[in-house]
C-alpha cells in the first residue's frame, strides 16, 4: 500500500470540482452533483496511479461508472461475501487476508507459509496452564497470568483442551482471550455462517447482504418454478423471453 501512497503525497481532492453539494450543517442537498464530485477524486486517484509499475507488473486504475457496471447486484454481493468468508478473518487488533488454495481464485503462492500454517489462518491464541489433570486452556478470566505457547504449538491444540466457557462458540475466534472485547464476543458472531467480526457494523453488512442473496435465492426457486409449469404449454423462445423479463424485475428489486 506504500506504493499506492507516495503518488497522493501534496494531492489535493477538492470535494466542490463541480460546486458545492454541501449546505451550511454538512448535509447532501444535491445527490448528482455529490456523485459528480466524487467520480472526480475517482478520476484523478487513477490518473496518479496509472504511471506506477509493481513488482514489475504495471498498475491499471481507472473509474468504473457504478450505473454502467456490467457486474451485476446480485454478483457483487454474492462474490463479496463468499470472498470474505474464505479469505479474510478480522479480530479486535489483527486482519487476516490470505490466499485460498483454488488457483482460478487467487495465484499460486510465492513464499513456505503456507507449510508452516497449513490452516491458512493463524492460529487463535490460546493461553496453556498445566494442571493436576495435565495441561488445559486457561480460564477466559485473570488475563494478567496467561502464557501464551508459540505458534507451532497452538497450530495443534486440541478444542478438548478448552474451559466450558467456550462451548457457546461453535467456531473459534482470535479474540476469544482478549481482556478488552469479552463482553462483545457473542454479539460479534454471525448467525447465518458464524464468522466473528471485529465491529458490529462490519456484521451488519454481512447480515445486509446475507438478507439481500437470500430474497433473490428465494424469489428465484420461485421463478423455476413457474418456469418448469410453463414448459411443454409454450414455445421455447417465450419462456426464454420471460425469464429474462423476470431476471430484469429481480435486478431492479436488488438495486432498491
Amino acid at each position: 500500500m506504500s506504493l499506492l501512497t507516495c503518488p497522493l503525497a501534496g494531492l489535493i481532492l477538492h470535494h466542490e470540482h463541480y460546486g458545492s453539494h454541501l449546505d451550511k450543517s454538512g448535509k447532501t442537498i444535491c445527490e448528482i452533483l455529490e456523485k459528480k464530485n466524487f467520480e472526480q477524486a475517482d478520476v484523478t486517484l487513477a490518473e496518479n496511479w496509472t504511471p506506477l509499475i509493481m513488482d514489475g507488473y504495471p498498475t491499471v486504475a481507472e473509474y468504473i461508472n457504478p450505473e454502467l457496471n456490467e457486474l451485476s447486484d446480485l454478483d457483487s454481493y454474492t462474490y463479496d461475501q463468499q470472498w470474505f468468508a474464505e479469505h479474510v478473518r478480522t479480530s479486535q487488533y489483527c486482519l487476516q487476508i490470505v490466499k485460498c488454495n483454488n488457483l482460478m481464485c487467487c495465484t499460486a503462492p510465492r513464499s513456505s507459509y503456507f507449510q508452516f500454517v497449513p490452516t491458512r489462518f493463524l492460529a487463535d491464541p490460546i493461553p496453556l496452564s498445566q494442571t493436576h489433570g495435565g495441561v488445559k486452556a486457561s480460564e477466559r478470566s485473570d488475563f494478567e497470568r496467561h502464557l501464551f505457547p508459540p505458534l507451532s504449538i497452538q497450530l495443534h491444540l486440541s478444542r478438548g483442551l478448552l474451559p466450558r466457557s467456550t462451548r457457546v462458540f461453535k467456531a473459534l475466534n482470535y479474540d476469544l482471550y482478549n481482556p478488552s472485547v469479552q463482553s462483545e464476543l457473542i454479539g460479534r458472531i454471525c448467525k447465518c455462517c458464524n464468522l466473528y467480526f471485529a465491529s458490529k457494523v462490519m456484521l451488519q453488512e454481512s447480515y445486509r447482504r446475507e438478507f439481500k442473496l437470500r430474497r433473490w435465492t428465494a424469489d428465484n426457486h420461485k421463478l423455476q418454478k413457474m418456469l418448469d409449469d410453463f414448459r411443454g404449454e409454450v414455445s421455447t423462445e417465450e419462456v426464454i423471453n420471460f425469464k429474462d423479463t423476470m431476471d430484469k424485475v429481480l435486478g431492479t428489486v436488488l438495486v432498491k
